[in-house]
């Protein structure tokens, strides 16, 4: 299966959470997302 990756506008939108939000989970270390360039892709947990 392939992995799913998702930017930060498609995380926002499927999960319907806010952006600053989503920045806030990720400056806590909640969400650990990868980096792509200056785009974080978030996808599935290790």
């Amino acid at each position: 299966m392939p992995e799913t990756r998702l930017s930060f506008k498609e995380m926002c939108a499927r999960f319907d959470v806010p952006p600053r939000r989503l920045r806030y989970y990720g400056h806590t270390g909640l969400l650990s997302p990868g980096r792509a360039g200056r785009a974080r892709l978030h996808g599935p947990a290790a």
